[in-house]
C-alpha cells in the first residue's frame, strides 16, 4: 500500500495480494489506478498483475504484465492502449521472513515499472519527433505549394481598403 500511495500519487489507486488457486503457494499481485478529467477530456488507467513463484533456493520468480489504456477526446478521439510484459522473468532473492519477502517483491515490481515509464518515455519522444511529421501532409490536396507571401500581400491589401472605405464613410 505505501509504494502505490507513493508511486500512483491518485486516491483512485488500488492494491491486492493473493495466493494463487490450486496451493503451489505463489503469490498474485494486482496493481490499479485509474484517473479522469472531463472537463480536460481526458482518462487514464494503469492495471498490473504479476506472479511470484517460489524457486526452492530462497528467491522468487516474478513474471506479468503492465496494460495502460489512455484516452484523450477534445476535439478528436486519441487512444494509447499498450501493454508490457516482465520478459524475461525476474529472480527476486529475499531474505528471511515476511517483510523482506514484501521489500523485495516491492523493490522489483518498481523497477519494472520504472523500466516500463523509461521506455514509454523514449517511445513519445521518437513519436513526437518522427511520426507525427511522417503523418503530416507534405502538400496541400491541390499538390501545390501555398505562395504565404503573395496572400500575405493580397490579405494586406484588402484589409487597408476597408479601413479607408471605414474611415471615408464615417
Amino acid at each position: 500500500s505505501a509504494y502505490v500511495a507513493r508511486a500512483y500519487a491518485s486516491k483512485d489507486a488500488a492494491c491486492g495480494v493473493f495466493s494463487s488457486v490450486g496451493g503451489d503457494g505463489a503469490l498474485e499481485l494486482r496493481l490499479a489506478a485509474h484517473r479522469a478529467s472531463a472537463t480536460n477530456f481526458w482518462s487514464g488507467r494503469w492495471r498490473a498483475r504479476y506472479r511470484a513463484e517460489q524457486t526452492g533456493d530462497g528467491a522468487l520468480r516474478l513474471t506479468g504484465a503492465v496494460k495502460v489504456c489512455v484516452h484523450y477526446y477534445e476535439e478528436g478521439n486519441v487512444q494509447l492502449n499498450t501493454e508490457f510484459g516482465v520478459e524475461p522473468a525476474k529472480v527476486v532473492k529475499y531474505g528471511e521472513g515476511a517483510e523482506a519477502l514484501a521489500s523485495a517483491l516491492v523493490g522489483a515490481i518498481e523497477a519494472v515499472e520504472q523500466e516500463y515509464h523509461a521506455s514509454l518515455q523514449e517511445a513519445f519522444k521518437e513519436f513526437s519527433a518522427n511520426t507525427f511529421k511522417d503523418l503530416r501532409r507534405k502538400l496541400p490536396v491541390t499538390m501545390a505549394k501555398f505562395d504565404w507571401q503573395r496572400a500575405q500581400h493580397k490579405v494586406a491589401v484588402e484589409l487597408a481598403t476597408k479601413e479607408k472605405e471605414a474611415v471615408a464613410g464615417k
